[in-house]
């Protein structure tokens, strides 16, 4: 079996993108929670969702911060495959832009099934 350098600089390239798209994702994704439902939600290292109503009474409740953990890292992982899918296919803009529309997508389709805005 002959070693092909380029090939696996690519794949290692490729992951790379990944891994640090995968980063910003996870990084900022309660700061699009908190844009799109306006729950109070912020990024991690500024209280995270220390501020969303889900922790307030009388006031509809943030659908995303609502969910059982499985289900939270459920949309994570849409996200992350979309992003993935779109880095092997060398389309690297569209797989940092996936995360803002792909991100809500999920949330008006959870806030409009949920009710949130109604």
């Amino acid at each position: 079996m002959q070693f092909d350098f380029l090939q696996n600089r690519q794949f290692a390239l490729k992951f790379g993108g990944f891994l640090l798209l995968a980063a910003i994702t996870c990084a900022f994704y309660l700061d699009l929670c908190g844009l799109y439902f306006q729950c109070g939600c912020r990024s991690w290292w500024a209280g995270a969702a220390t501020q969303c109503n889900i922790h307030h009474a009388g006031v509809k409740h943030c659908p995303l911060c609502m969910l059982p953990l499985h289900e939270s890292l459920a949309f994570i992982v849409l996200i992350l495959t979309a992003q993935g899918h779109l880095i092997r296919r060398g389309r690297w803009l569209w797989a940092a832009i996936a995360f803002p529309l792909v991100a809500g997508l999920e949330a008006l389709a959870l806030g409009w099934y949920r009710g949130y805005w109604a």
